[in-house]
């Protein structure tokens, strides 16, 4: 069981049979929305709690699956709670560039000093 993602590509591909596709009612959830909501650690623990379980694997059914509710809100502050999350996630990258980054700073100033 992994993370969801979204696949807006034009295009002829093949759909591999391990993964779940979830096509979304778009008048009244917007894709990015549900994204965000599955890869949720609530709806990942639930999802995990049942999943069908097998050697090194779990699975789980596009019916199990279906009946996870996720709640929605309207389509304005779906945008808006799109628009928060996205602004949060750029901050984690960039805070993560910035401590990638301290090592090699760390070493100028001691190469700059000794």
């Amino acid at each position: 069981m992994g993370k969801t993602g979204l696949f807006d590509l034009d295009g002829d591909y093949c759909f591999a049979s391990y993964l779940v596709r979830v096509v979304p009612d778009t008048t009244k959830v917007l894709p990015k929305f549900l994204e965000k909501m599955m890869n949720s650690s609530t709806f990942q623990t639930e999802a995990k709690a049942k999943a069908s379980k097998s050697i090194n694997q779990a699975n789980i059914n596009a019916t199990v699956m279906r009946n996870i509710k996720v709640p929605v809100l309207s389509l304005p502050e779906q945008k808006k709670f799109i628009a928060k999350i996205e602004a949060l996630e750029q901050q984690i990258v960039d805070a993560q560039a910035v401590f990638d980054g301290a090592a090699a700073r760390k070493q100028a100033i001691l190469q700059k000093y000794l």
